[in-house]
């Protein structure tokens, strides 16, 4: 009766793996890695039995028996499976806390309001948040490839050549600098950008470019400096 229920624990378990419960749309897309079958549990199940069996069948004449080697046996294989379990739960927690601070850290990218880039030491563009449309009035994927310096007004180019290779030399955060990017249209955009420099990062390996939109606040100071040296 223990053998047959040991047996149907089991095929439970194999059962339960080969058709788990389903999972929902939102957890199918972030589904982990399906992890290999330890045969340990197996192991340690089929040689207890078989040396139950051989005691009932054949009795020992050495002082220690079947059955306490059996025990020592199947205690070393759990302990060694309890090990195991332990190791693999950890990874599966660094695994999936990377996995929600992605998530977390994407949707962040994908909803702000400036606009986000990461480019290589040679200066050329290899992400860019969404919002780039909105703010520059550039579709995101011709951009890949490009130089952020051929995106601004002729008299911004060496300045911002210059700014972005000390960029890339130091590291930190540098001070903020104005310049004008160009739109599709022929006008021009004022926007003020932050780097960061996150090559030494393994999960960035870039220059991150923050850049937003100061088009209203140029307009307010011309219009604040016009009323400072004119009379109504």
């Amino acid at each position: 009766m223990y053998l047959l229920l040991y047996l149907m624990l089991i095929s439970s378990g194999e059962l339960y793996w080969r058709s788990p419960v389903p999972r929902s749309s939102t957890m199918a897309a972030h589904r982990p890695r399906v992890q290999p079958i330890t045969p340990l549990p197996y192991l340690a199940v089929a040689s207890t039995y078989g040396l139950l069996l051989t005691a009932a069948l054949e009795p020992w004449s050495d002082p220690i028996s079947g059955i306490a080697v059996g025990a020592v046996l199947m205690t070393v294989l759990v302990v060694g499976r309890q090990l195991m379990a332990v190791r693999q739960n950890v990874r599966l927690l660094a695994e999936n806390a990377a996995r929600q601070n992605e998530a977390r850290f994407r949707s962040l990218v994908q909803h702000s309001s400036d606009v986000i880039m990461v480019i290589k030491p040679d200066l050329t563009i290899r992400f860019v948040s969404p919002s780039v449309t909105r703010v520059l009035r550039y579709d995101a994927g011709p951009l890949m490839g490009r130089t952020v310096i051929d995106l601004l007004h002729p008299d911004d180019q060496e300045r911002a050549r210059t700014f972005l290779s000390d960029a890339v030399t130091n590291p930190g955060v540098t001070q903020p600098v104005e310049w004008r990017f160009r739109q599709l249209d022929g006008s021009m955009l004022n926007a003020e950008t932050i780097a960061t420099n996150l090559l030494e990062d393994p999960t960035v390996r870039g220059v991150v470019l923050n850049t937003r939109d100061v088009s209203e606040r140029k307009r307010l100071e011309k219009e604040l400096m016009h009323q400072a040296f004119h009379d109504p």
